[in-house]
């Protein structure tokens, strides 16, 4: 599919112009917003030219520099209803994708929706975005679909719903003969006292089914998994702060009470980075007296729509190959980033071998990886340059490591050996002198990695040993009249 910029000086500098030129030719199917601003506005997506399939359809993104981090982030792209009485996305077509957008409804009109799926429409798809309800009104949803059929797929999403809202995800299927079916996968829905966080709803001659798996879903007033009617429930690695996850969801792998909290205590809790109103930050984190047990069983019983992207959380962390080995909801505990050294300079090299060079320090990484090769060897020459300048002495004496060996090294002594690994040889210090042990610690700056946003201190240390410089005596005799006297030198 052909890519179609949006944003200011962009082809298209609104949501709505994309979309009606969709209307008009197929290659304008593929909208990226490339704009980190806010798209105030109301978008209907419907009546493309040509029939959407499963490998050509609508799709609405938005670029690596301008996405969402995982919040609702007013400094990256985002939109945002601007019209009451109407929905921030109405979806009307088949195939449509949303993707790695940030969506909120401010307007305080009844079934204000930050996305309305209409009657009929299958096939849609929506991964890794972030919705907010901020105005908190009632009968307002993120995700609505009403008295008819549709389906869709929901993956990798976070939720703030709010106080006095209806759900997170809502299908209000209550009259007529239409069959809804969902699949919902890896969410995290924050109901914040809304009544439901998922609401299934059947009362009609038709059917709805709600396929949920590793969902994590908090706080709701009325129920965290709620259900109306004869809705059919089925899936696992689900857990909720009440009691009717289990109740919608059976026993197996399905764990109820469980607390979202943002900071560490005792319990079965959910332990996330942030609940700041509005713009939290369900980034889990590893609990130190609590514990995460609740959150390490998801496993995948739905039948998943082969455009998602199952490697990666919603914030890009990397989850693991088997479904039994992630965390619910839309974000993975992100394992803690570090570097090791090794090397010929580990633990230790002695003054004559520092002055002799090269003697190796192997930097080695876990959990991230090196920026790719620029004008330097990792990244550019001063990222380089970087690297050297954070393999420090705790002491600068006038001849002694900092001095003569780290300010004075080159940047081709640098190697990216791997994605992982990077080797310095440091090449021959004359001039180094000490007169004590230096004690070596290495600091990888942030530039120079991909995912740590903060410079890693590797371990262990190395040391410089001094080699104090034996001087003997003069050859000679000792003499009781003179003293030592030089050999051959006689007495006098």
């Amino acid at each position: 599919m052909a890519s179609n910029n949006i944003g200011a000086g962009q082809t298209y500098t609104t949501v709505q112009g994309w979309e009606d030129a969709a209307n008009v030719s197929s290659s304008t199917w593929e909208g990226v917003i490339v704009d980190a601003s806010e798209f105030n506005e109301n978008v209907t997506i419907s009546g493309p030219t040509g029939t959407p399939d499963a490998t050509n359809y609508i799709k609405l993104s938005a670029d690596s520099d301008s996405r969402h981090d995982g919040t609702y982030n007013t400094s990256k792209a985002r939109i945002r209803g601007n019209s009451s009485g109407t929905h921030v996305i109405t979806i009307s077509e088949d195939y449509t994708y949303l993707n790695y957008l940030a969506i909120a409804q401010q307007t305080a009109g009844d079934s204000d929706e930050c996305v309305r799926i209409t009657s009929g429409t299958t096939d849609v798809l929506v991964e890794k975005c972030v919705f907010a309800l901020l105005a908190e009104i009632s009968n307002q949803d993120c995700i609505y679909a009403g008295d008819w059929g549709m389906s869709a797929s929901v993956f990798d999403c976070a939720f703030y719903v709010g106080p006095n809202a209806r759900a997170g995800i809502h299908a209000q299927n209550y009259q007529g003969s239409g069959s809804q079916t969902w699949h919902i996968e890896h969410c995290t829905i924050d109901a914040s006292g809304a009544a439901g966080g998922i609401h299934g709803r059947d009362d009609s001659s038709g059917s709805t089914t709600m396929n949920v798996d590793n969902c994590a879903v908090f706080d709701a007033g009325t129920a965290d998994y709620q259900t109306t009617g004869g809705t059919t429930w089925s899936g696992q690695g689900n857990i909720g702060s009440d009691t009717s996850c289990t109740a919608r969801l059976g026993t197996t792998n399905n764990t109820n009470s469980v607390s979202l909290v943002s900071s560490d205590q005792a319990g079965n809790i959910h332990l996330v980075t942030d609940l700041t109103v509005n713009s939290e930050d369900y980034q889990l984190v590893a609990a130190s007296t609590g514990t995460n047990s609740a959150v390490d069983n998801a496993v995948s019983g739905a039948t998943q729509d082969a455009r998602i992207d199952t490697t990666v959380d919603i914030a890009g962390n990397a989850r693991p190959g088997t479904y039994t080995n992630r965390d619910s909801g839309a974000f993975e505990i992100a394992a803690s980033e570090s570097a090791a050294i090794t090397g010929t300079a580990e633990p230790s090299a002695t003054e004559s071998e520092i002055v002799t060079g090269g003697e190796t320090t192997i930097i080695t990484l876990t959990n991230d990886t090196w920026v790719a090769a620029g004008a330097g060897a990792i990244g550019s020459e001063a990222d380089t340059q970087a690297i050297i300048d954070g393999v420090s002495a705790a002491t600068t004496p006038a001849n002694g490591w900092n001095n003569e060996v780290r300010d004075k090294e080159v940047i081709g002594s640098v190697a990216r050996t791997s994605s992982t690994v990077a080797t310095i040889t440091w090449t021959a210090a004359a001039a180094y002198s000490v007169t004590a042990d230096e004690t070596i610690t290495v600091t990888v700056p942030a530039a120079v990695l991909v995912t740590s946003g903060v410079p890693l201190t590797a371990t262990p240390t190395f040391t410089a040993t001094n080699e104090t410089s034996f001087v003997p005596y003069p050859l000679g005799r000792y003499s009781t009249a003179g003293g030592m006297q030089p050999m051959g030198g006689g007495l006098h």
